[in-house]
């Protein structure tokens, strides 16, 4: 079976490729092997504005709905949970199909479903505990404990929100006898979010009492009608001193989910000072509304009164954010057989006048197809390799802490490679100085990708991950798990370990397999185990 999952940036799509010969068993004798292709949708969910998610624990957000024509005409749909189905600190994720009319009462497929980085990496993948799994019309499966709430929207937030959105990745697929097929579905849904600005002017502020509200509306100018209420209030504080507190409330919570507030002080000179803010964007239980303390005191305020109180007026520049409900959703785009991405477009196909090498990558591969100002050589037990060492630290942080470690007298003009051969070495850096690969196999791509692992080469390991999984097979599926150990790849673990137990018996047969257990005994267990358990559940 060849199969692998990327992202084209060129065509903003999500590009599967599939060439797939999946074996079964009909009977113990390894004969008599029935040959099936893969069908399968892949669904990719762009969640905008995400952290304006006014969801609490137990309530989701539901994708638009997805047809899977190839899976006889199945309809589904994601439920995501932005603060947990059960457990608040956790996303839920659940696949679910519909209720549609022309389908099957049942359907048995496979599933994963995953968060897509800003850099088009899945992570969090969560495969279907069953190989295959039986949906009924309305019944759902998925993590409960998807991704942690923190990691997405606070310690990793640049990671899984790019500009505030969130995409998650799901493909279900099934093998049949017929021709093999594959459809990508692209959708969207953006949570509606306004902003108001406006300037509240408090009167005659020294003579504010103590715990009276003084309250004004706010209109939007999408609705015609007050959308929020902002009352000022004054509260003894832990210090004896008269504090300000607004309190800003929607003025419909079924309608409006406040989120966020800032509020400046405008002073004598025109000039804007903060002194309060909230932002309930992290909060698990819904409040009935914002409570912003002011930085500074009425003491305070009154005591520079020809700073902050011009005319005795104390006033105040708000800013509050709040969503309305889901502004978008739909399906953007869907794309159906096999795809193959374009080469990239040389400059010079604009009109001609530009060579091919105008570009950086064809400058770079110049200046070292040439050796021009080399300054370092790669040395392997056969060859040696001038290169430039700048080039090398700028693609490879195990090659800058190299060359930045020792002082600029001291560092080595000869770096020995000897565990890597001529060939390695000469794609490695065609790789580095270009980014292309050129006429990968399956031992060039495995020798690379331990190659991208030692000098901590992300791109080129997410390049030969992905072609391995799309040439992987019974006969190296062991390698490629060992490896995969070593490396610590828990995304190819993963995937490797599912094509394992859905290819069981030839896996198990292979020689490949004796390897393994003669290599790493353990590692053969614990996947074994997983067989087992496959079984039980």
């Amino acid at each position: 079976m060849k199969f692998s999952i990327r992202f084209d940036p060129r065509r903003g799509t999500f590009i599967t490729y599939v060439d797939s010969l999946h074996f079964a068993c009909k009977t113990s004798d390894m004969s008599t092997l029935v040959p099936k292709v893969r069908k399968e949708i892949t669904f990719i969910w762009k969640v905008e504005n995400y952290s304006y998610c006014w969801h609490r624990t137990g309530e989701y957000l539901t994708s638009p709905v997805f047809v899977a024509g190839i899976l006889q005409n199945t309809e589904w749909t994601l439920c995501l949970y932005p603060r947990g189905d059960l457990e608040e600190h956790y996303l839920s994720c659940y696949l679910q199909r519909e209720k549609e009319v022309d389908g099957p009462p049942t359907i048995t497929v496979s599933y994963e479903i995953g968060l897509l980085a800003e850099d088009d990496t899945v992570h969090n993948l969560y495969v279907g505990k069953k190989s295959e799994c039986l949906f009924k019309c309305g019944t759902g499966y998925g993590p409960s404990k998807f991704a942690s709430f923190n990691e997405v929207l606070v310690h990793s937030c640049q990671k899984y929100l790019p500009q505030d959105t969130l995409t998650i990745y799901c493909r279900l697929w099934t093998y049949v006898t017929k021709v093999n097929s594959i459809v990508q579905s692209f959708a969207r849904t953006r949570i509606q979010v306004e902003t108001v600005s406006f300037v509240h002017v408090i009167e005659n502020f020294p003579r504010l009492n103590l715990h009276k509200k003084e309250f004004i509306e706010i209109e939007s100018s999408s609705v015609d009608r007050p959308v929020i209420d902002v009352g000022t209030v004054l509260v003894n504080d832990s210090l004896g001193e008269e504090g300000i507190v607004l309190e800003i409330t929607a003025a419909d919570e079924t309608k409006t989910e406040l989120s966020t507030c800032k509020i400046h002080l405008l002073d004598a000179s025109r000039e804007l000072i903060k002194c309060g803010s909230a932002d309930s964007r992290l909060d698990f239980v819904k409040k009935s509304a914002l409570i912003v303390p002011l930085t500074f005191s009425k003491k305070k305020l009154i005591n520079r009164r020809n700073d902050y109180l011009p005319r005795n007026a104390l006033v105040l520049r708000c800013e509050c954010t709040f969503s309305t409900g889901v502004d978008i959703e739909r399906i953007e785009k869907t794309v159906h057989g096999l795809h193959v991405i374009p080469p990239p477009v040389e400059d010079g196909a604009s009109g001609g006048a530009l060579s091919k090498h105008c570009t950086v990558s064809g400058d770079l591969s110049l200046l070292y197809n040439d050796q021009i100002l080399t300054d370092v050589t790669l040395k392997t037990k056969t060859g040696s390799f001038p290169v430039h060492r700048a080039v090398l630290a700028a693609r490879s942080p195990e090659f800058k802490s190299m060359f930045t470690s020792k002082k600029e007298t001291e560092v080595d003009s000869v770096v020995v490679v000897e565990d890597l051969d001529d060939d390695t070495v000469q794609r490695l850096l065609l790789f580095l100085y270009t980014g292309v690969l050129e006429d990968l196999q399956w031992d060039t791509a495995y020798k690379l990708l331990k190659a991208a692992e030692k000098y901590q080469i992300e791109h080129l390991k997410i390049k030969c991950t992905s072609f391995l999984l799309g040439n992987i097979s019974p006969s190296n599926a062991s390698h490629l798990l060992l490896l995969a150990d070593r490396n610590k790849n828990e995304y190819m673990r993963v995937a490797v370990e599912h094509f394992i137990l859905d290819n069981e018996e030839e896996v198990f047969s292979s020689s490949g397999w004796d390897d393994l257990m003669n290599t790493d005994s353990k590692l053969a267990s614990r996947t074994m185990h997983l067989r087992y358990k496959k079984k039980e559940g």
